[in-house]
C-alpha cells in the first residue's frame, strides 16, 4: 500500500483496553480451553477429553506446543524452545499418544507446576494431531490445539500497549485507510477494541467514527481482539465517507 497523499492528520493517540475473562471432525476434543488462575508455586491438574464421532478408530499424537500471534490476529504454533519458552516446562502430560476407540473416549491427564517468580498470562497448547486422512490423491490433516490459558495474579500488574505506524495509506481499489500497530508491552492478555474519530481540522465538526480492527476481526466480524502478551496485532480499517483533500484532526481510542 502507498501512502496517501492529500490528507493531513493531526493525531492524539490512545487506545482503549478493556479486561474480560477472554473444531469434517471424527474426533471431538474439549475442552478446547482451559482457563486457570493458580497461585505462584501451585501445581494444577487438568483433563482433555477425546471423543470418537465415527464408527472408526483414531490413533493420535500429543505434545506441548508454543502459540505464537501474528499482526492479523491468528494464531500460529511452533514446538517449544525452553530458551525463549521455559513455560513448556511446566507442563506435565500422562501421555504422548492414544487410540480412540469407535464410541470411545480417552481422558488425556496432566498437570501445570506453576513457577514461584511466575506472574502475568502464560497460553500452552496441547495439540491433538490425528493421523493424516487420504482424500484421493491429497492428505488432510486436522489438528486440535487446546489452550492452556494461565493467570498468574501479582501486585502491580495492568494492561499496556505501545501504539505505532498510525497513518492514513492508500488500500488496493485507491481508497484511504487508516492504519495503527499496536504492541502489548504489559505482562497479561487482553481484549482490545479500536476506532477512531476524523473531525475536520477548522471547524472541530465529527464526520465520522472509524472502526479498527485486525484482519481476524473483519473476518470474523468480532469488534473485540484478543492481544497477547508480548504480541503486535495490525488494526486497520476505511472511513465510508468520502476524504475531500484538507485538513482532519485524528483521535484514537
Amino acid at each position: 500500500m502507498q501512502h496517501f497523499p492529500k490528507v493531513f492528520i493531526k493525531a492524539l493517540f490512545g487506545i482503549l483496553i478493556m479486561l474480560l475473562p477472554v473444531g469434517v471432525d471424527a474426533l471431538g476434543v474439549q475442552p478446547l480451553v482451559i482457563e486457570m488462575k493458580p497461585k505462584p508455586g501451585e501445581t494444577v491438574p487438568f483433563t482433555i477429553n477425546l471423543i470418537a464421532t465415527e464408527k472408526t478408530s483414531e490413533e493420535v499424537k500429543i505434545a506441548l506446543y508454543q502459540p505464537l500471534q501474528l499482526p492479523t490476529g491468528e494464531l500460529s504454533f511452533r514446538k517449544p524452545d525452553p530458551a525463549d519458552f521455559p513455560e513448556g516446562q511446566w507442563v506435565k502430560l500422562n501421555r504422548d499418544n492414544a487410540l480412540v476407540m469407535p464410541d470411545g473416549k480417552v481422558d488425556v491427564g496432566g498437570s501445570v507446576k506453576i513457577p514461584l517468580d511466575a506472574k502475568g498470562s502464560h497460553n500452552i497448547i496441547v495439540m491433538i494431531e490425528p493421523a493424516a486422512q487420504k482424500m484421493g490423491s491429497m492428505e488432510l490433516r486436522v489438528r486440535y490445539a487446546a489452550r492452556l490459558s494461565i493467570e498468574v495474579d501479582a501486585p502491580g500488574l495492568r494492561p499496556t500497549a505501545r501504539v505505532s505506524d498510525f497513518e492514513i495509506v492508500r488500500g488496493e481499489k485507491g481508497e484511504p485507510v487508516i492504519s495503527i500497530k499496536a504492541e502489548n508491552t504489559s505482562l497479561l492478555d487482553y481484549l482490545t477494541s479500536a476506532s477512531v474519530t476524523i473531525r475536520d481540522h477548522h471547524t472541530k465538526k465529527l464526520l465520522e467514527r472509524v472502526d479498527l480492527r485486525p484482519e481476524i476481526g473483519w473476518r470474523y466480524q468480532n469488534t473485540e481482539t484478543r492481544l497477547m502478551r508480548g504480541c503486535m496485532l495490525h488494526y486497520y480499517g476505511s472511513p465510508k465517507e468520502a476524504l475531500l483533500p484538507g485538513e482532519y484532526d485524528l483521535r484514537l481510542f
